[in-house]
């Protein structure tokens, strides 16, 4: 009994890495690479943030582990991918050791179990989205605060490292301030990771009313959270002279991005259980979200108050990004269903202490809960893989270019021409030994030797402000350019729209003295 926990962990998180794995999505075509180059500059020796309008190079918690890994594994994909792998794990230990400590080993294999199928996380486990990290925050700030504010349920067994420190009282009275101010920190570097995570104040609104903890946990923690601001506002000031550089950078970015606000996105995303969108853009949850209804009715009628106050906050957080507007400038906020990642360790919290409590009322009830969770978990789990196969589709011209390329015996000094996504992803998928010319401004050189990949990504056929960057000779290649391949084959949405090419770049004389 004394390592039940540490063994039931492991196997959960064992289970968590091969279902990632097997599902590995790898970087998208979000903000993925831009993280990847934050990193590699700063690993490097330079400041990302030193010009101060670079916003995705202030997200500190995103930046620093990704080039620590740079630094380890080199300009890797599947170095990079670790970052949100590792952080899926632990999210995926910190809610059982959370659930056991609040309800018991049940309740923690039901939350956890959850966690592992969720759909949401099955397609994002791999990917660099910042919401991936904001669960691991959640999750840590969560087990924190509750390790050190409650005493262990009868029904569990001991604590995973916990130890008898009864003996030393300055040990003791420093446990709980210690925790909590952890707890702040963890709070504090969701916000280092992405400003978005600032909403998850919402969440924590219900649990003051419902579970009201003493003022001063509220202190110990504000404490913790003020130092980690402190530390980002001063590493900052060093960087770039200024203490408020990343609030003006996310005003400036705000104005100019313009981001999803379509007010029917969300019901769709949440609610939408058939047909689907194939591109990946919705359709993540299934029955989930009609399933947490009835959680948070049984929540509240079983007085269950911290599942309740989760549960709630959930919801009051849904609230707001679905009719909330930007805290600054007013407009609608952006709703990606990414960001549901961060409330996702909440809900699994909530699904594990209702579950637990339903299963012992009695052995008919019991069954019965345990044969629907299977069935969802079931129902999950299909609906996560699916969404993999069809969010591969992004990068699946790239990988085949990038292969096209690897399997050619190109000399050092052969340029390969192609759009800026496109050269990305070459440059990451061949781990940098690609020489690639980005070529997204219509100065650059007609080019007498190489490569040119035309209408490599969806971005050079679908944003004319793009494409009308580009120089012509990069759009319609000249007819003595030998075509040497074509990328075919796809049928979902825009991507079988068009077929990237691949040609030789060679001088117009050699063609016409040829066969």
């Amino acid at each position: 009994m004394k390592h039940e926990n540490l063994i039931m962990v492991l196997l959960l998180a064992l289970l968590c890495l091969n279902l990632r794995i097997v599902n590995f999505v790898g970087i998208g075509i979000n903000d993925d690479i831009a993280y990847i180059q934050n990193a590699r500059t700063l690993a490097q020796g330079d400041s990302p943030i030193s010009s101060g309008f670079n916003q995705l190079g202030f997200r500190l918690g995103m930046v620093f582990p990704l080039a620590l890994l740079y630094n380890i594994f080199g300009y890797n994909e599947v170095g990079f991918s670790l970052y949100p792998i590792i952080c899926s794990i632990i999210t995926c230990a910190l809610i059982y050791l959370t659930a056991v400590r609040l309800w018991g080993t049940a309740a923690g294999v039901f939350a956890c179990l959850l966690w592992i199928a969720y759909p949401l996380q099955i397609v994002f486990g791999t990917q660099l989205s910042p919401s991936n990290q904001h669960a691991t925050c959640v999750a840590a700030a969560l087990f924190l605060y509750f390790y050190a504010t409650t005493r262990k349920t009868s029904s569990s067994p001991p604590a995973l490292f916990e130890t008898d420190i009864s003996r030393f009282d300055f040990l003791k009275k420093l446990k709980e301030p210690t925790l909590l101010m952890f707890c702040g920190i963890c709070i504090g570097l969701g916000w280092m990771i992405n400003a978005i995570f600032v909403t998850i104040v919402l969440v924590i609104l219900p649990f003051l009313f419902i579970v009201r903890p003493k003022i001063k946990y509220l202190l110990w923690i504000t404490a913790g959270f003020v130092l980690i601001i402190f530390l980002e506002l001063l590493v900052v000031k060093i960087s770039c002279g200024s203490w408020f550089a990343r609030f003006s950078c996310i005003l400036r970015t705000e104005e100019a991005v313009k981001s999803n606000t379509d007010y029917s996105y969300l019901p769709r995303a949440l609610f939408k259980i058939w047909n689907t969108n194939p591109l990946n853009d919705e359709g993540h949850f299934g029955i989930i979200w009609y399933v947490f209804i009835i959680i948070t009715i049984a929540a509240i009628f079983l007085k269950e108050k911290t599942a309740t106050a989760l549960a709630l906050g959930c919801w009051l957080w849904l609230a707001y990004i679905q009719w909330g507007g930007k805290l600054v400038l007013g407009e609608p906020i952006a709703k990606y269903i990414r960001y549901f990642s961060m409330i996702v360790p909440l809900q699994c919290l909530a699904f594990g202490a209702i579950l637990w409590r339903l299963t012992n009322f009695s052995k008919m009830l019991s069954k019965m809960v345990i044969f629907l969770f299977v069935v969802l978990l079931i129902h999950s789990s299909w609906l996560g893989i699916k969404a993999v196969k069809a969010v591969k589709m992004h990068t699946r011209d790239f990988k085949e270019i990038t292969r096209f390329f690897m399997n050619m015996d190109l000399e050092d000094d052969e340029i390969i021409y192609t759009d800026n996504l496109t050269g990305n992803f070459l440059k990451l998928y061949s781990k940098g030994t690609l020489n690639i010319k980005r070529i997204n401004f219509k100065e650059v050189v007609f080019p007498e030797r190489g490569f040119l990949v035309a209408d490599g990504s969806w971005y050079a056929i679908a944003l004319p402000e793009y494409r009308n960057g580009m120089p012509e000779w990069s759009l319609a290649p000249p007819s003595y350019w030998p075509l040497l391949h074509t990328v075919c084959g796809k049928k979902v949405g825009i991507y079988g729209s068009f077929d990237p090419k691949i040609y030789k770049i060679e001088p117009e004389n050699s063609y016409g003295g040829g066969s």
